[in-house]
């Protein structure tokens, strides 16, 4: 309790889903786009449900907390104007800022996770975005991989980005364990244990830095917790259990870096 009433937060669309009066059992509201196969979504629905039936045993002190999260907040850090948010700027769910829908992705890695067909996310767009919502920077997750985008686009000196942090507390990079969390501070000093970061140079010369921090943990703890509530055969396993012990396919540090 102590720990909600300290930070602030936002919502993302799995609190949204088990704080509802229907506890998950309308689908998880991850709004998968088209790319993505039937039984990734049903299997996540699935989970969502579970986790919704849990979630009608919890202090009604916290489901109404979770029940009053925004879906979007904003920061003045070191005076760069940063824009928090799950999904997108245009929906809590939202994918235009998945790093396979970037135009910085290159072809054969759109076709390999089945989005060359989905919009494309330019860096004008981005841009765009961000003056729309008076942002020098958005943070954001929900899309499964990490990133980070500079924006270019814009007067001279006037860097802008996306950074999205994959997931805290799961795999994100092939052969590794750990989490990611994104860093911004007021702090131009580049944090030791950064894996890539740049400074957030706002149009009226403000500046801040941003960075991408591994968040480690007790793996094999963490992994012995997951197979008791979610043993071979759920759906949670079935969905996670290769990322959390082995990471994503295919993807490294580099191919997230985009800066």
């Amino acid at each position: 309790r102590r720990i909600f009433q300290s930070y602030s937060a936002t919502a993302g669309n799995i609190e949204v889903s088990i704080a509802s009066e229907a506890r998950g059992s309308d689908g998880c509201g991850c709004d998968y786009p088209s790319y993505v196969s039937r039984d990734v979504v049903a299997r996540s629905d699935a989970i969502v449900k579970q986790l919704g039936q849990e979630a009608g045993g919890m202090d009604p002190e916290l489901l109404f907390w979770l029940r009053g999260l925004r879906p979007f907040t904003n920061f003045c850090i070191g005076g760069a104007r940063v824009a928090i948010m799950h999904g997108d700027p245009h929906s809590l769910s939202g994918w235009s800022l998945a790093v396979e829908n970037l135009e910085t992705s290159p072809e054969e890695f759109r076709r390999r996770h089945g989005s060359q067909k989905f919009p494309t996310t330019t860096l004008r767009d981005a841009y765009d975005w961000m003056r729309a919502a008076n942002a020098d920077m958005f943070a954001c997750t929900h899309t499964c991989l990490p990133f980070a985008q500079r924006i270019h686009h814009g007067p001279a000196r006037s860097f802008k980005a996306i950074f999205n942090n994959g997931s805290a507390g799961m795999a994100n990079f092939s052969g590794e364990s750990f989490g990611l969390i994104t860093r911004i501070s007021e702090s131009l000093d580049v944090p030791r244990a950064s894996l890539y970061g740049c400074e957030i140079r706002g149009e009226q010369g403000s500046v801040a830095r941003a960075d991408c921090l591994p968040v480690r943990f007790n793996h094999r703890e963490f992994v012995d917790w997951f197979l008791k509530i979610w043993p071979e055969g759920s759906a949670a396993h079935t969905s996670y259990f290769k990322r959390i012990t082995s990471g994503p396919s295919n993807y490294t540090i580099q191919d997230a870096n985009r800066l």
